[in-house]
């Protein structure tokens, strides 16, 4: 099992996002949180609420 650090987490944010082919503003839209939540989570000034992380990986 792999483990994942705080460090990691702006990356596999982004990553994901990505991967859906989606825009931080479509993406953030698809979550129901704002555009500056995703653009701060990715560029790892803020660390996603655990509320946001499972909007993200559920």
């Amino acid at each position: 099992m792999t483990h994942t650090t705080s460090a990691d987490i702006p990356h596999l944010v982004k990553t994901l996002r990505q991967r859906l082919g989606l825009s931080q503003t479509k993406f953030a839209k698809h979550l129901g949180i704002s555009f500056q939540t995703v653009n701060s989570g990715e560029n790892g000034h803020n660390r996603p609420s655990p509320m946001v992380m499972k909007l993200i990986y559920h």
